[in-house]
């Protein structure tokens, strides 16, 4: 098991410099996307374009729920794709709130109306909550819910982490047993160099197969196509997609020339986004650097 730190960024985190966050060994973000107005969150488009420019992974998107009932969910989850398409490909789902405590079972039907919107929109989905949250009003239903991954709060200790430090202990002595955990939000207390004020703190787990790249197969692209369009900032297995065709054609290459799997690494870079636009030269499509249905058409005619 592989592990990397995660900060989440909302409005309320100023950013001066992204490429300090970087560099101090921040890997990836998760960012608010909508507010409880359901529009944007104010810094969501300044965090997505300062991470992606500086090099951080955006692998996610969250949003606070105020939805107790199944028709504000259904409102609450179109304002997460609307805003959030082309840029997240995951929804995490943010459950803490006081107004969703004692909902009994009808909490699982507003669960599996976001999970809904977030997978018809060819996103992922996830809940984030706390252990206690958890605990009483989502553990009686977990049979419900098998297969949805959490991210977990639990802060053991209320000192101040910087971006490097070691999580206070093993997940395992802290978090729920018998889930799939994605991450530990381990303190709201972090420091790093380029964000004005605390910042949390996560770490993120991922197995050695979702990591390594040592047995890709050439003669058929591993990972499921995309239902939106890639582009710059693009992370998780749609990135991979438009990232092995772009291996396949040629044009992901080390140093030296050769062609070079390692850097089908689940987001869309600069350099990623060159090489589309390339591809898309040559094959005679408009060179935007996007990846939608027509520039997928062609990448699936050529292989």
């Amino acid at each position: 098991m592989q592990k990397k730190r995660v900060i989440d960024l909302s409005g309320w985190n100023a950013v001066t410099s992204y490429p300090a966050v970087k560099a101090a060994g921040v890997d990836e973000a998760i960012l608010k996307v909508i507010g409880k107005t359901l529009s944007a969150d104010k810094r969501f488009k300044e965090h997505y374009y300062g991470c992606t420019r500086a090099g951080i992974k955006v692998i996610g998107g969250y949003t606070y729920c105020y939805a107790n009932t199944t028709a504000k969910a259904k409102t609450a989850a179109a304002a997460f794709v609307r805003v959030g398409k082309d840029m997240v490909d995951k929804l995490w789902l943010d459950l803490e709130d006081k107004v969703m405590m004692g909902l009994g079972s009808r909490i699982v039907d507003i669960i599996k109306i976001y999970q809904t919107a977030a997978q018809s929109a060819g996103m992922g989905f996830g809940i984030y909550t706390g252990t206690s949250f958890y605990t009483f009003y989502i553990k009686p239903y977990i049979k419900q819910l098998a297969g949805i991954e959490f991210w977990f709060a639990r802060y053991p200790r209320t000192k101040t982490y910087g971006v490097l430090e070691t999580a206070p202990g093993e997940p395992g002595k802290y978090l729920p047993a018998g889930v799939p955990i994605a991450g530990w939000q381990f303190t709201s207390c972090g420091q790093a160099p380029g964000i004005n004020g605390k910042v949390d703190l996560s770490d993120w787990y991922y197995t050695e197969s979702q990591t390594s790249t040592a047995d890709i197969p050439v003669d058929k692209c591993p990972y499921k196509e995309p239902t939106i369009t890639i582009k710059l900032g693009s992370t998780g297995e749609g990135a991979n997609w438009v990232l092995w065709y772009l291996w396949r054609f040629g044009m992901m290459v080390d140093g030296k020339g050769q062609p070079d799997s390692s850097r089908i690494d689940g987001c869309i870079w600069s350099a990623d986004e060159t090489a589309v636009k390339k591809a898309q030269t040559v094959l005679g499509l408009k060179a935007d650097g996007k990846v939608g249905p027509a520039t997928r058409a062609a990448f699936k005619k050529v292989l």
